[in-house]
């Protein structure tokens, strides 16, 4: 089967957008994607971290974390919890906790995703690659 990162993917668009800084574009564009992706599409997980995250970094906190609340929903069916892009999304609610001033909640995140990413070598093995920094 495929994996999350072994193949083009169209949210990379909006990632590309929210890092060239137009995040305002990048949300319309994800906003575009969820209205238009099929409900079982296998980005929708993606598409909703990245679109939390973005809405993060513009300040939209409760949005952000409905947004990542989404992408839990949708990973949950397609990804083993062992999967690295579920220390993706732990590490972004960290974030997001930490930008809210909540550290306490931020750790419990961040100790998830580093957890996870402590046990995930069976993926990272197979060509995917994570990047810790990011994560």
């Amino acid at each position: 089967g495929q994996h999350i990162g072994e193949r083009p993917s169209i949210v990379a668009f909006g990632y590309f957008l929210s890092e060239t800084g137009l995040l305002r574009q990048a949300s319309h564009f994800y906003i575009y994607l969820a209205k238009t992706l099929p409900e079982d599409h296998p980005d929708r997980g993606i598409l909703h971290n990245n679109f939390g995250e973005v809405l993060r970094r513009l300040n939209y906190f409760n949005l952000a974390r409905l947004q990542f609340e989404k992408a839990i929903e949708f990973c949950t069916d397609t990804l083993p919890i062992q999967h690295p892009f579920w220390a993706i999304i732990y590490s972004n609610i960290g974030l997001l906790n930490l930008t809210c001033n909540k550290p306490k909640e931020a750790l419990k995140y961040y100790r998830c995703a580093a957890f996870i990413l402590s046990h995930c070598r069976m993926y990272c093995t197979r060509g995917y690659h994570i990047d810790i920094d990011k994560a």
